[in-house]
C-alpha cells in the first residue's frame, strides 16, 4: 500500500503493509483512505510501516462518478 501524510511531513510516500484478514473487506479497491500506522521497525532500522486502523473515505470509481455528476 502507497500512503502520504496530508500535513505533507513525509519527504515522499510511505509504504505500509496490512492484515489482509483484518482490513482485507476495506481496502477492496482503489480510494482515499484515513489510516493509523505505527513503526514497526527495531531502533536505528529502516522506518517499517504498519496500518493499525482504517477506513474508507471513497473508491476513486465514487469520486470519478461525483466529479461526472456536477458537470
Amino acid at each position: 500500500m502507497k500512503l502520504a501524510t496530508l500535513n505533507g511531513t513525509s519527504w515522499s510516500d510511505l509504504g505500509a503493509h496490512y492484515d489482509k484478514i483484518k482490513f482485507g473487506g476495506i481496502f477492496n479497491e482503489a480510494g482515499i483512505y484515513e489510516i493509523d500506522f505505527e513503526n514497526t521497525a527495531e531502533f536505528g532500522a529502516m522506518a517499517a510501516y504498519t496500518v493499525t486502523t482504517a477506513n474508507k473515505i471513497a473508491s476513486f470509481s465514487e469520486l470519478v462518478a461525483l466529479a461526472l455528476s456536477e458537470e
